[in-house]
């Protein structure tokens, strides 16, 4: 396992981890990209720029749960949150050659 130092991220929560362990897998040379939804994105309060960016990531964030595979690091708020239940299907759902 590796430890990724998360202290530097704004804490809108008392869960949010300060650190997170995730697999070797993730650092591993066949691994070409890695992307966190919560640092990847601007979080708020944001500048008009990065609203801007924030929207269109967010317009196209399916392309990323549909066509990628997906490491959910689960925490005990996850299940109650919206937003990371739909990106928890998007990411287990087979694509097809008519959609």
């Amino acid at each position: 396992m590796v430890w990724f130092d998360f202290s530097s991220m704004p804490q809108s929560t008392p869960q949010v981890p300060v650190q997170v362990q995730v697999p070797v897998v993730l650092v591993h040379p066949l691994v070409e990209l890695l992307w966190f939804d919560f640092s990847s994105m601007p979080q708020e309060p944001r500048t008009p720029e990065e609203e801007d960016e924030f929207k269109g990531m967010l317009s196209n964030i399916n392309v990323i749960f549909l066509g990628a595979q997906v490491l959910i690091l689960l925490d005990m708020t996850y299940t109650s949150r919206f937003w990371t239940q739909a990106e928890a299907w998007m990411s287990m759902q087979d694509r097809s050659h008519r959609s």
